[in-house]
């Protein structure tokens, strides 16, 4: 795969001054069946990458979100081979459910070990019909959130500058035991041996992590391609390594590795061996490993694998030292590149509720703290230690810093206790919507020629109507067009079609007026609101510009409504979807679905409590305050969030945009936004599309979102509308506004 493929589309991509990037990595490791050696293949890239798919934490070998070894796998690759940036495309299959709160959780694990480029995945052009399943979420004008997103692309791209600035220098490498992965795999079956060496080494590379240890990793290919011995180090590419690991899980080397260990020892080179015998060279018995061992006992030396950490934290010492840490190590993450001029440490607790605190001590004489999130530069609390910058830290769940050592001495800042008075407002707290509510009708009655079937959820009607019409299933979905061959099947004739009729409650004081039904492709259906047909109000469209939306109001009564979709003719576009109704309603959980209530005043809690399950948008709370003149130079002023839920909440001063919060501490500096006399501050709470597109049933799990989690109803029918699969957003806690005077 190497020479067929690999080397020559890099050498094409050199020649032509084009960055090959992506990721060859299928999340096997070390099964070899996709990608037999990750490392290998991206040392073919100029910019190495993996994906990074969900929102689930796992440590184990084939996990995603926390699988330490994959992202230094091209970390490394890029350290020794001079790629100035690494790429991972990130968030896909995430769910409509993923917050910005996660996401930074996620690109921080990834930045600290090394990424520095994220591609965000995906962005839809459009959601109709399949698309909207199709590994959710999306960076594009359907999300809710949509209008805030600036303040993630920045702070990403700010982080992406700084981690492509600068070198990491490692001084210790260690071999990836792939080749002893090929000798136990089988197609056939499974091999315990296979599985106990990932698991093997994913734990040697997560207790490296939680204890701090600098390192690289390294494939047999790559020594075998650019490895020498010098110096008493192993060089590789741009980098050379005093200490060389073999890791517990070795059985096997190749022979110019072998040849290549042989060669460092003789220089000088030390090798700490956490395997209990290396019996095998290119996958054949051998004693060569031991006899080279034998002949260099003060270089080769055996050590169990906390010996083997112990002796390596010390050895990063000199350069970083972490102590009196309180917290998840095995969520706390570090990166240290060295500039020219300086050193830029960043530093992460991916956490989700448990803080983290500690101290550190590093090159430098001063030290900076960088805001990738404002771009802001402030110096920050240190002390000097043996010539050396000693700094104490203190991170929230899913928080990052970023510093920067100068090695000369600067600013010099004392810890202080802040105290913050809290401001009595003016009025009681108001709440209230951004856009209407929501109600998604999934089950429909499928009537094709004189056949009808009842109850049917949306997915499993949709697939009649495409195997009627002699299509197994909706072409579109989960697949790519090559060409027209998908829009070549669409003949199907002028008496071809069907009819999907949604049925719905509404109880009596109900303001009818206020109710619009949306449609997916409305130019594909005639449609009917209790045997009446309705048109699509021109130029209005809801959520996707591809959906139509009807007054339906006027059509509509209180007590059973039908609303039919009539598909005459039937053309390879007709993707039978859910519909929506939109109005000033509340919702109340029925046996089957939901009935439409009269909307009742929202109140602090979750939203989907108080007759929203399905809403998305918005919730405004705001009160007013009134002041006297703001002094920007001797008073602070921050708005602070207690207990909440959203993908992002926005804050707003008299009607303007004054910041955004995400994640903890929960606060934002609102000084310059305030002025004399009556003030107007809202906290304006996002939800997310999960509660309006789902999934729905069946209990999905959060954190993820697949096709196939979309397509299967719940079991026995339409179930009761409190079992649909939703979150509750809301601002539990009402905010305050707090104060103090700058010393």
């Amino acid at each position: 795969f190497i020479e067929g493929w690999a080397k020559p589309y890099y050498e094409y991509c050199e020649a032509n001054h084009l960055q090959l990037t992506g990721h060859y990595w299928e999340h096997e490791w070390p099964v070899p069946r996709l990608s037999p050696d990750n490392m290998a293949m991206a040392a073919f890239a100029q910019m190495p990458g993996i994906d990074c798919l969900m929102n689930q934490w796992g440590t184990g070998p084939h996990a995603q979100f926390g699988n330490n070894r994959a992202v230094k796998e091209i970390r490394s690759v890029a350290n020794q081979l001079g790629s100035r940036r690494t790429l991972s495309e990130t968030y896909g299959a995430g769910g409509w459910d993923l917050t910005f709160g996660n996401q930074k959780r996620i690109a921080d694990w990834e930045f600290a070990l090394g990424i520095s480029f994220i591609n965000q995945h995906l962005s839809y052009m459009t959601i109709m019909g399949a698309r909207k399943r199709d590994h959710p979420l999306s960076f594009s004008y359907h999300e809710p959130w949509w209008p805030a997103y600036r303040i993630m692309g920045d702070y990403l791209g700010r982080l992406s500058v700084v981690m492509s600035r600068g070198e990491q220098m490692n001084r210790i490498l260690i071999l990836e035991p792939t080749t002893t992965a090929w000798m136990h795999y089988s197609p056939g079956a499974p091999s315990q041996k296979l599985t106990a060496v990932g698991l093997d080494f994913t734990d040697f590379v997560n207790r490296l992590e939680a204890a701090q240890v600098e390192y690289d990793l390294s494939s047999e290919r790559i020594l075998q391609d650019h490895g020498r011995a010098e110096n008493r180090k192993m060089v590789v590419g741009m980098r050379s390594y005093e200490i060389f690991v073999l890791p517990a899980a070795m059985e096997n080397l190749n022979g110019p590795t072998l040849g290549l260990l042989s060669r460092y020892l003789e220089a000088g080179g030390r090798v700490l061996c956490l395997s209990e015998g290396i019996g095998f060279v290119d996958g054949k018995p051998s004693d060569g490993p031991a006899k080279l061992a034998s002949a260099h006992p003060s270089g080769w030396v055996f050590k169990t694998a906390d010996e083997t950490i112990e002796e390596l934290t010390e050895a990063c010492a000199p350069d970083i030292r972490f102590s009196n840490v309180e917290g998840d190590p095995g969520m706390f993450f570090h990166h240290r590149r060295e500039l020219p001029d300086a050193e830029l440490l960043f530093l992460a607790n991916i956490h989700s509720t448990e803080g983290i605190r500690g101290q550190f001590e590093a090159h430098g004489r001063s030290i900076e703290s960088w805001d990738a999130f404002t771009g802001d530069v402030s110096p920050y609390p240190s002390a000097l230690q043996g010539g050396r910058v000693a700094v104490k830290f203190e991170i929230p769940p899913g928080g990052s810093r970023l510093f920067c050592l100068r090695p000369k001495k600067g600013p010099r800042l004392e810890e202080k206790e802040i105290r913050w008075g809290e401001h009595v407002p003016d009025d009681a707290l108001a709440i209230r919507p951004g856009s209407p509510n929501v109600l998604v009708l999934d089950y429909c009655d499928l009537t094709i020629g004189d056949k009808e079937e009842k109850g049917l959820y949306f997915y499993e009607a949709q697939r009649l109507a495409y195997r009627h019409h002699g299509i197994e299933r909706n072409p579109w979905d989960s697949a790519v067009q090559y060409g027209t061959n998908i829009l070549d099947l669409d003949d199907f004739g002028p008496d071809s079609g069907f009819e999907a009729a949604y049925g719905f409650g509404i109880a009596t004081g109900v303001d009818l007026s206020s109710l619009e039904l949306v449609i997916e492709r409305p130019a594909l259906y005639h449609v009917y609101v209790n045997e009446q047909k309705v048109e699509p109000t021109p130029d209005r469209w809801w959520l996707d510009r591809a959906n139509g939306v009807f007054e339906i109001g006027s059509r509509c009564r209180p007590g059973r409504n039908r609303i039919a979709l009539k598909a005459s003719p039937f053309t390879i576009h007709t993707e039978l979807e859910p519909i929506t109704i939109l109005g000033d309603f509340g919702l109340e959980s029925m046996d089957k679905g939901f009935l439409i209530v009269p909307a009742a005043l929202l109140k602090l809690g979750p939203w989907s409590d108080q007759g929203r399950p399905l809403y998305s948008g918005g919730v405004g709370y705001s009160k007013t305050y009134t002041l006297g003149p703001p002094d920007p130079m001797r008073e602070r002023f921050i708005v602070r969030l207690g207990d909440w839920r959203g993908s992002v909440a926005e804050v707003r001063v008299n009607g303007k945009t004054a910041g955004f919060i995400l994640g903890p501490p929960f606060e934002s500096d609102v000084t310059n936004s305030l002025g004399a006399g009556r003030n107007t501050v809202e906290i304006v709470v996002f939800g997310t599309l999960k509660n309006t597109l789902g999934p729905h049933h069946d209990d999905p799990a959060l954190g993820t979102a697949w096709p196939g989690m979309f397509q299967k109803g719940a079991e026995g029918g339409c179930p009761a509308g409190s079992a649909y699969s939703v979150v509750g957003y809301g601002l539990f806690e009402d905010f305050k506004l707090l104060s103090r005077t700058l010393d």
